[in-house]
């Protein structure tokens, strides 16, 4: 499965699929620019599927060597030359060296990566960082509403197919202002493979990052996995990148871009969900936030508000927590969200419990969502505490791991709501998102349990 997987998400960048058995080069530390090839040795690159990550073994060939290794800092990148092309690995996150003084073995330094830029000269980068990254993410064109092809056919009069034609135009790009003279550029990609008589056309969409100064790859970088995130809130889980491109500085005449391969962006984490069907409406579309422009209201909210968006957002990065954790997690992001608005707004000033302030403000579509807002935010708000302070009375009164299972993701849709109709500065995403058939079985299941839950004297807030 993992190599199906793997041969996919490789299919369109040309010259990866090269380290999926292995590449043998030259790799040394990247220090300044140009590079000096010869401190250059002889090395192996793979990419390991189960880590997500690029695995170089460098060749040492004797014991100045191994010294000299251990003595140096762990490198950020890494720069080789292999038989296809030059190639850039950095997000090197540990380092091992293997002394074998025995002389049976070689000794080895072994670096661990999540990104590698290939299809370049190293030798000819002429400035550190980068001015555009490129990510292209295939399925997502209904929900962000850009598409490279338009297809058309002729029918005969009995209504059978005479003809069908189908054209590959990229779109013109909508760019957004962003902080840091940076910019982001939704648009499509094409390109078509294949035989004359088997082609295959990839046109996903295309989200972008650039600068006209160079900067840090990770902080071009950045921007593209909130992006990810909130697509990934739109389809329910984790929905990957398949390929990119990264721009460098360097001198003619060979090409500035190169293919990217980047493990956050493009590898799923096992353990991580999936969505159920990429081809079923998402919970909400990108118009419902205000199309573009709404990119940038997410940015700035996952900036300004970290806490709050953090519970959405790690299940696509680290996977799902237990019932419990998942319910504090939710309430922690719930009560951050409402106590940053007190100051400014008269609804979060509600005098109650923040999960009370909270479904108040979403509306009646959340208290048509759940049966009845009161009950649920009782229900929700005390099964938190006594999970939080250790008691066991919600927890045994309201069913155990299975209620607090169901509150917490009732919670979390509670605080997806608020935040994307703070992004789209419509109720249009949580209307969409609490009539989804998407979100259908969590609302019927939710009103079972309030409405077998006794309704409680609503009591003002006190110390939690």
């Amino acid at each position: 499965m993992a190599d199906k997987r793997f041969s996919r998400l490789f299919r369109y960048t040309v010259g990866m699929e090269t380290f999926r058995a292995g590449s043998v080069g030259y790799f040394s530390h990247l220090g300044g620019l140009p590079h000096d090839f010869t401190q250059d040795r002889p090395a192996h690159i793979k990419w390991v599927e189960e880590e997500g990550l690029f695995r170089i073994e460098v060749l040492l060939e004797n014991r100045e060597a191994v010294r000299d290794f251990e003595e140096t800092a762990v490198p950020h990148t890494v720069v080789g030359r292999t038989f296809s092309s030059g190639v850039v690995v950095t997000g090197v996150v540990r380092r091992s060296v293997s002394h074998n003084s025995a002389r049976q073995r070689v000794s080895t330094a072994t670096y661990r990566a999540t990104t590698l830029m290939h299809g370049l000269d190293p030798g000819r980068l002429t400035k550190p960082g980068v001015t555009e990254v490129s990510v292209r993410i295939p399925g997502i064109t209904n929900w962000a509403g850009v598409s490279a092809l338009k297809e058309g056919n002729t029918t005969d009069d009995d209504g059978r197919n005479l003809s069908y034609t189908i054209e590959a135009r990229a779109p013109e790009d909508v760019v957004l202002k962003l902080s840091k003279g940076r910019q982001l550029v939704l648009s499509a990609h094409w390109e078509a493979t294949g035989s004359d008589d088997k082609r295959v056309v990839f046109a996903p969409v295309e989200i972008s990052c650039r600068s006209k100064s160079p900067r840090d790859y990770y902080e071009m970088r950045e921007p593209l996995l909130r992006i990810q995130e909130l697509v990934g809130l739109a389809y329910d889980g984790m929905v990957s990148a398949e390929g990119g491109v990264v721009n460098l500085v360097a001198e003619p005449p060979f090409g500035r871009k190169a293919e990217l391969w980047d493990s956050p962006l493009m590898w799923q984490r096992p353990g991580i969900i999936s969505p159920r069907s990429m081809t079923e409406f998402p919970l909400f579309s990108l118009a419902h936030l205000g199309d573009a422009a709404g990119f940038g209201r997410w940015l700035r909210i996952w900036n300004t508000y970290g806490p709050a968006v953090r519970p959405l957002v790690d299940r696509l990065r680290v996977g799902e927590s237990s019932a419990p954790v998942r319910l504090m997690d939710v309430a922690a992001g719930i009560e951050h969200w409402v106590a940053r608005h007190k100051r400014n707004t008269k609804w979060a000033n509600d005098g109650f419990a923040p999960a009370h302030a909270l479904a108040k403000h979403v509306g009646h579509h959340f208290s048509d969502f759940v049966g009845d807002a009161h009950i649920w935010a009782d229900a929700f708000w005390e099964m938190y505490l006594d999970t939080k302070h250790y008691r066991s009375e919600s927890a045994s009164s309201y069913g155990g791991d299975h209620a607090a299972s169901l509150l917490a993701e009732s919670g979390r849709i509670l605080l997806m709501c608020a935040i994307l109709d703070r992004v789209g500065n419509s109720k249009h995403p949580s209307r969409s998102i609490l009539t989804s058939h998407r979100t259908y079985p969590i609302s019927r299941r939710i009103q079972e349990l309030v409405s077998s839950s006794t309704p409680r004297k609503r009591r003002r807030r006190g110390r939690s």
